[in-house]
């Protein structure tokens, strides 16, 4: 494993003992084996550890299960990915994940009507994760395309 990998890793671990906002960078880098200045050559914060997990989670997952965004793959990605949820949850910082599904940086060039579509589709698509993982995540991803399908055609 890399340095950053061991990074990450040891910020994962640490979010489930402690709060996000109490772990330090020193906590990180004790935890993964490395100096600061390692920690620094890799990252530039704790926010930017949690984005390229994520970032790193969902390509390996479009590679496995091809890029297209439907509710029962998103919700497979959240059960493949738990722990790592469970950790953006626990930080407060799940906006990553619209983030991530809407690339949000791009957003601001696209022409209003597609950036404002892609921009509800995203934090729908997070609201209804939120919803999921609130409630233990105890429907399956095609019960929940279900319950999804059968609302659209209410």
């Amino acid at each position: 494993m890399s340095a950053s990998q061991y990074i990450q890793e040891a910020l994962l671990q640490l979010i489930q003992q402690k709060e996000y906002d109490k772990i330090t960078i020193t906590d990180i880098a004790k935890r993964a084996g490395v100096t600061r200045i390692s920690f620094y050559r890799n990252f530039d914060s704790k926010d930017a550890i949690l984005k390229q997990a994520l970032e790193r989670a969902f390509s390996a997952y479009q590679e496995a299960y091809g890029t297209e965004l439907t509710f029962p793959s998103i919700f497979t990605f959240f059960q493949q990915n738990k722990t790592l949820i469970d950790c953006l949850f626990k930080s407060e910082k799940e906006i990553f994940i619209a983030q991530l599904l809407t690339d949000s940086q791009s957003l601001v060039q696209l022409p209003a009507e597609i950036a404002y579509s892609y921009a509800f589709v995203g934090y729908s698509i997070l609201g209804a994760c939120t919803t999921w993982y609130q409630r233990g995540m105890i429907e399956t991803p095609e019960e929940i395309a279900n319950i999804m399908a059968n609302n659209n055609n209410s």
